[in-house]
């Protein structure tokens, strides 16, 4: 018996929306969800495939379990990766890529402004101190590295 890993990804950006059938005739749909600089794959299969109706940009909550997958590379070495079997995808209304909503006006303060320094005519600088391999820094236990 294998372990079943949950997963729940919020606000990921919908990819490479595919609609296609498996050798079986399931329907199934597969899509890139991105967070960032992150990418996962994302399958579904059956009802949830026939009803999901996404495109590029579109920005979706998914649930599902994460599943270890293979396949052969154009090279012909075998290639290993995850990809997310969605249980449940819930579609936002808005898109990644369309203009951010509006910023709301700064607060006004009540409190009053700091008082100025006087100009000095010099420049601040702050002290810097580099640590190399032979001197302890900061953080070393006894001098030596971690």
């Amino acid at each position: 018996m294998s372990a079943s890993i949950q997963v729940k990804i919020e606000q990921a950006t919908v990819a490479d929306f595919r609609r296609i059938e498996t050798r079986t005739g399931r329907p199934m749909v597969r899509f890139r969800a991105e967070i960032g600089k992150d990418r996962l794959s994302v399958v579904a299969f059956n009802d949830l495939a026939e009803h999901l109706d996404l495109a590029d940009g579109n920005v979706v909550d998914i649930t599902g379990r994460l599943q270890g997958t293979s396949w052969e590379g154009q090279d012909g070495g075998r290639r290993y990766g995850w990809q997310v079997i969605a249980e449940q995808v819930e579609q936002h209304d808005s898109r990644r890529n369309s203009a951010p909503p509006p910023t709301p006006p700064a607060p006004t303060t009540t409190r009053p402004s700091s008082p100025t320094r006087p100009a000095t005519g010099k420049r601040q600088e702050r002290q810097v101190r580099m640590f190399n391999g032979a001197e302890p820094g900061p953080f070393d236990y006894d001098g030596g590295p971690f």
